[in-house]
């Protein structure tokens, strides 16, 4: 239920970052999706994520997916 309101939250919100990067956080965390907590954090930089969060778990994730030439650019 929880990704479920943070996908109506997206609809109401289209631009903002946080939505997509919590979703990641879920995904990738709690789920262990790493197909779409990818999606969800690329999604997250590509709206303009201010910090470097979403920077930082996709290179987490990519770590985890044993894709460490992509982690390391990330």
């Amino acid at each position: 239920w929880c990704l479920k309101s943070l996908e109506l939250a997206q609809e109401s919100w289209p631009d903002d970052a946080e939505i997509p990067f919590v979703c990641g956080v879920i995904l990738h965390n709690y789920m262990s999706d790493y197909a779409r907590a990818e999606i969800a954090y690329r999604k997250a930089i590509q709206l303009g994520e201010k910090d470097g969060k979403a920077w930082c778990n996709l290179g987490w994730l990519l770590q985890d997916m044993e894709r460490y030439r992509e982690a390391e650019n990330a």
